[in-house]
C-alpha cells in the first residue's frame, strides 16, 4: 500500500496538474521530483494500484546519435527544414549561425522552439554552412551541415497571350519547363485565378541519386565505433529504400532508419568492409548505387611481448605481432630508448 502523502510541498503544488487519469508536472526538477508515482483506480468492487519510478535526467545537450544532416537540398524558390535535435535534458535552447554568422528568426527564417530552422521561401543567399547550437544549464554542443540550393524550375515556353477558337472544338495549351536534375516538380494549371484538378499525374517521375550518395558517415570508420550508410533519392512518388551487401548478408548489428533511408551499423568490425548497395523504387522506377566501406583498425597484437628467462649467452629472438589498418611499423625500446635499426650485430665466433 503506498504512504499516504497529505498534500504536495507548497512550493511544488503549483507544477503539478491532475486531469483525471493524466498527472502533469511543469519544469521537472531533478533533485525533487524523482521519485515513485502511483496511480489509483478505484471503483465500488476494488482499488488497484500502478506504480512507476521518475528519474530526471541532467544531460547536457549532444549530437552524436542524431547531428545535422552533412548535406541538405533545397530548391529555389521552395522551403526547406534543417532539423536540430540534440539529446539534451532540459530542453536547450538553440542558436543557429549561417557561415558563423549568428541567424534570428524573422522574415524568411522561422527557429523552432524545438529547434529546427525551417526557410521559405529558399533563395541562393541561403546556400552555406549552417551551424545548430544547444545549450542548456549542463553544457552545450554543436552541429554543423551544409545546405545546397538548388535552381529552381523555370518555363522554356509561355503560352500565347490570346487563343482563338470556336464553341465545341478541343483546345491544347502546352507548358515546358527545366529544372536541376536532382530536383522533382509539378505543373499547376489555373483558370481564372482558381486551380484546376489534374486528370492525370503531372509531377516530374524522375528518379535520381544527387552526387555522392549513398556516402558513408564518417568515411573511412574506426574498428568498434559506428558508421552511418545514408541513401537520398529524389523523384516522384517518393522513393522507398532497400539496402543489400554485394556478396553476403548485411551484419547483425545493421539497422535500418528514416524509412530505410539511413543503414546504421554499430560497433564496426573489419569483416563488415565491403560494397553496399542502395536501391530506390517508387513503383515506376529503380536506380540502384553503391558506396564502398573501408574500415580502419587501430593495432591489435596478435602476438605479444612475454616475458623471458634465458641462459647467460644464449641468444633470444622475441617476436611481436600486430594486426591493424592501415599496416602497422614497428619501433624497438630499451628501458624507453629507442634500438636505432642501423645498428647490425655480427657473429664474430668465440674465443
Amino acid at each position: 500500500m503506498p504512504q499516504k502523502i497529505d498534500k504536495l510541498p507548497p512550493e511544488d503544488s503549483g507544477r503539478y496538474i491532475v486531469q483525471d487519469n493524466v498527472l502533469t508536472i511543469r519544469y521537472l526538477n531533478p533533485e525533487r521530483d524523482p521519485a515513485m508515482y502511483q496511480c489509483q483506480a478505484k471503483n465500488i468492487l476494488a482499488t488497484k494500484y500502478s506504480s512507476a519510478q521518475l528519474r530526471v535526467l541532467s544531460l547536457s545537450p549532444d549530437f552524436k546519435k542524431r547531428p545535422l544532416e552533412p548535406e541538405t537540398y533545397a530548391g529555389e524558390g521552395g522551403n526547406v527544414t534543417i532539423v536540430c535535435s540534440p539529446e539534451a535534458a532540459p530542453r536547450p535552447k538553440f542558436t543557429w549561425k549561417k557561415d558563423n554568422n549568428i541567424i534570428g528568426s524573422g522574415g524568411r527564417r522561422k527557429i523552432l522552439e524545438i529547434g529546427n530552422l525551417i526557410i521559405s521561401p529558399v533563395s541562393r543567399d541561403d546556400e552555406g554552412l549552417y551551424t545548430c547550437q544547444a545549450q542548456n544549464k549542463y553544457g552545450s554542443d554543436t552541429s554543423h551541415g551544409r545546405l545546397i540550393v538548388l535552381k529552381g524550375p523555370s518555363l522554356t515556353s509561355e503560352l500565347p497571350p490570346k487563343m482563338v477558337t470556336s464553341v465545341g472544338k478541343d483546345v491544347y495549351m502546352n507548358c515546358r519547363a527545366v529544372s536541376e536534375e536532382i530536383l522533382d516538380y509539378a505543373f499547376i494549371w489555373s483558370h481564372n485565378g482558381i486551380k484546376l484538378n489534374p486528370t492525370e499525374d503531372t509531377h516530374h517521375k524522375r528518379l535520381k541519386f544527387p552526387n555522392n550518395f549513398p556516402k558513408a558517415f564518417p568515411e573511412a570508420p574506426v574498428a568498434g565505433k559506428d558508421v552511418r550508410l545514408e541513401c537520398v533519392a529524389f523523384g516522384y512518388p517518393v522513393p522507398s529504400y532497400n539496402w543489400t551487401r554485394r556478396g553476403t548478408p548485411l551484419p547483425r548489428s545493421a539497422k535500418s532508419s528514416s524509412f530505410n533511408r539511413v543503414l546504421t551499423i554499430s560497433n564496426v568490425q573489419v569483416e563488415d568492409q565491403g560494397e553496399y548497395l542502395c536501391r530506390a523504387t517508387n513503383g515506376r522506377a529503380a536506380i540502384e548505387n553503391s558506396v564502398s566501406l573501408s574500415i580502419q583498425a587501430e593495432p591489435n597484437f596478435t602476438i605479444p611481448l612475454t616475458d623471458k628467462h634465458m641462459d647467460n649467452g644464449a641468444d633470444l629472438t622475441w617476436t611481436c605481432e600486430a594486426f591493424g589498418i592501415p599496416d602497422v611499423t614497428y619501433h624497438w625500446y630499451r628501458n624507453g630508448i629507442p634500438i636505432e635499426v642501423n645498428v647490425y650485430l655480427f657473429d664474430l665466433g668465440k674465443n
